[in-house]
């Protein structure tokens, strides 16, 4: 597992197809410290990294917004840049990953997807919450 997600984060230096992310990330997330305060501030420095990318957008949801769509877990809308392929979604779980390539499952993925991005917050305001988190943790 470990691996596979180095691989993926070397896709974001692909040069042609570019790679467009857009993250949203639960401000609870952020503020885990596994693997100790060191390991935290240093993966908070990485999205604060990543965060100056052109092709990199990271949002932070708010503790404030409460209750929000995607209580049930973490997932992947993957969409490819050919005509007619309606992507498809990765669930990661405790043994793996699922893949869901059913296009009712794809479009009610891409609907909690819309719904997020409502309530989190803009990327300025997403770099500071992430500044401010390390802050708290770095200390």
């Amino acid at each position: 597992m470990v691996n596979l997600r180095m691989r993926r984060q070397e896709a974001l230096d692909r040069v042609e197809p570019v790679l467009d992310v857009v993250a949203i990330i639960d401000e609870a997330v952020l503020r885990k410290e596994i693997g100790g305060p060191a390991v935290a501030v240093e993966q908070l420095d990485y999205l604060l990294i990543l965060c100056e990318r052109p092709n990199v957008s990271i949002r932070v949801l708010p503790n404030s917004a409460g209750a929000h769509p995607s209580l049930h877990g973490a997932f992947i809308v993957l969409d490819f840049p050919i005509e007619r392929d309606p992507g498809v979604v990765c669930l990661e779980d405790r043994t793996g990953g699922r893949y869901r390539d059913d296009t009712d499952d794809i479009d009610e993925y891409t609907k909690v997807a819309d719904r997020l991005s409502e309530p989190a917050l803009s990327e300025r305001e997403s770099r500071s919450v992430i500044t401010a988190v390390r802050e708290e943790i770095a200390r």
